[in-house]
């Protein structure tokens, strides 16, 4: 069994090499069937190696799209933990990033005997470096009334805090979705920040656990608030990321005042990253909370849509995007060959062939074959319809045809 082992996989080797030959030297699926492992080009592009950062990205960033998801967020009412709206808002939130196709996860941890989860998206590149972009999804309602608090049905609709953040995380997924990079950018949004960073502090204690080769964290937390400015807390340690930053803003021509704040301040997420030994750092409209020109609606029914500067948030979305750009030098994607894995039927288990390598086993190749060739994984497609689960893969060596060649 070792043996036949060893020979699909220098079989699998083999059609790595055969990606990068022309296209019309690769096999042709509507020819030849399901009858062996083959390889399909489904798209008549050709490869395209990175370029030069700045000049390829575009950094047009939707302000309509801002509006609607920060609206949408408001419209649960309250996103507070125990409430069930904040699970259905956790939800909608792992959808708009799915409809990025991008790799979305919940994140699950434990709160006083409830369940709750972080939504973590991830852009994978050529390293194993990681950048995150984070916010936070849950509201307060700490204001109208204090005897009220904890209570899941009290108006929280935390607009600015921090629908404002999770709509530019959103924006920045939508739009580095389309490029190819060389490092991996996770778009996290946690949960349970209002009670003390709980989600952000169990999710950077797990990746610190696991050896993650975490970079950096750029926290957004209440950025549409104010004028023309945003303030860029870190802790002398970090100061390197604000400093690109505040390049990355002139470079780009973003218009935005930047202002790097040193300070321990440990009032968002970033800080969670902070005490498990990474840079972080918050980008916030105003480095001071209880200032006199702080935002006088957060934790309140009152923090609403209409008291938010959409061009503020459109901007500092922006600037993250040119930052990232310049950590993860993006180029684009839409010209890279895509690939669809057909796994033949008739060698099969049970079928009269020798072959004795399980569905796993199957599927295990497929992983190889993904992980050692030279292109993003995310434009392999196991079969050839957009359905590529495991369960498709079971069907087609069960002898089951699964969709059509696109």
């Amino acid at each position: 069994m070792k043996i036949k082992k060893l020979m699909v996989c220098f079989i699998l080797i083999l059609m790595c090499i055969s990606l990068f030959i022309p296209t019309n030297a690769v096999s042709n699926n509507t020819e030849q069937g399901y009858d062996r492992i083959l390889v399909s080009n489904y798209s008549q592009n050709n490869f395209s190696p990175h370029r030069d950062s700045i000049s390829n990205l575009n950094i047009n960033v939707s302000e309509s799209n801002l509006k609607n998801i920060v609206q949408t967020l408001q419209d649960f009412d309250t996103r507070y933990i125990f409430s069930e709206n904040c699970s259905k808002s956790a939800k909608w939130l792992y959808n708009k990033f799915s409809e990025y196709n991008l790799w979305t996860e919940y994140d699950y941890f434990n709160y006083e005997d409830h369940a709750l989860e972080n939504v973590v998206a991830t852009l994978n590149g050529s390293s194993d470096n990681i950048y995150i972009i984070s916010a936070h999804y849950d509201s307060i309602n700490r204001k109208d009334d204090p005897n009220s608090l904890g209570n899941p049905n009290v108006s929280a609709p935390g607009a600015d805090d921090d629908a404002s953040g999770v709509s530019a995380v959103l924006e920045c997924a939508r739009i580095m979705s389309k490029y190819k990079l060389n490092a991996t950018i996770k778009f996290v949004l946690f949960s349970a920040e209002e009670e003390g960073l709980i989600g952000s502090k169990h999710y950077a204690e797990k990746m610190s656990i696991n050896n993650e080769k975490i970079i950096c964290d750029i926290q957004l937390d209440m950025i549409g608030y104010g004028n023309s400015s945003i303030d860029i807390v870190t802790n002398p340690e970090s100061e390197w990321i604000a400093e690109i930053m505040e390049n990355a803003s002139i470079d780009y021509s973003i218009g935005l005042n930047v202002n790097t704040v040193v300070s321990s301040a440990k009032y968002s997420d970033h800080a969670s990253f902070w005490d498990n030994g990474y840079s972080a750092v918050c980008l916030i409209e105003n480095a001071t909370p209880g200032s006199s020109n702080f935002n006088p609606y957060y934790h309140s029914k009152n923090d609403t849509i209409d008291k938010l500067n959409f061009t503020l948030i459109k901007k500092t979305a922006q600037l993250c995007i040119a930052t990232l750009s310049k950590f993860v030098n993006v180029s684009p994607s839409e010209s890279v060959n895509r690939y669809a894995l057909l796994i033949g039927i008739e060698d099969y288990p049970g079928s009269g062939s020798d072959l004795d390598y399980t569905v796993d086993d199957v599927y295990d190749m497929c992983d190889v074959l993904i992980n050692n060739c030279y292109f993003d994984p995310a434009n392999i497609r196991v079969l050839t319809d957009k359905n590529g689960t495991k369960e498709n893969i079971q069907n087609v060596l069960l002898g089951k045809k699964v969709g059509n060649p696109e």
